[in-house]
């Protein structure tokens, strides 16, 4: 396998090896109970001030989320992407809303964007 993969391709290319070899989580439920597991290791390191182990466990929540996307039968490059883009074009509709309100980005609290944001999700 070429490390010159993007990462989420090698995780998910790296875990069809592992699966093909038998080393695999026969039900998607455990795939989801594994991502619980990392979220939980995450937030204890991140509580903890740990930031390397944070980071750590951050790559592992990635890593089991692209097998989640094998075990669905999709590439999660090309989720990750639609994912990208749909963000992309909510964060251009709430641009949009602040920009003819006339005032500025700091004038609005996170809550008011919120309400931006969601406006725009409902147009979609």
């Amino acid at each position: 396998m070429k490390d010159k993969l993007p990462s989420l391709l090698q995780a998910q290319q790296l875990q069809e090896i592992a699966a093909s070899k038998g080393f695999d989580w026969p039900h998607i439920q455990l795939v989801l109970d594994k991502i619980q597991e990392e979220i939980k290791e995450f937030e204890q390191s991140y509580h903890q001030k740990d930031v390397q182990g944070a980071k750590e466990e951050l790559g592992d929540i990635l890593f089991v989320c692209a097998n989640l996307a094998r075990h669905l039968k999709c590439d999660a490059e090309s989720v990750l992407h639609q994912a990208n883009a749909k963000f992309q074009r909510r964060f251009n509709g709430v641009e949009e809303k602040v920009c003819k309100s006339g005032k500025a980005w700091q004038d609005f609290t996170l809550a008011e964007l919120e309400v931006f944001w969601n406006e725009v999700k409902m147009i979609e």
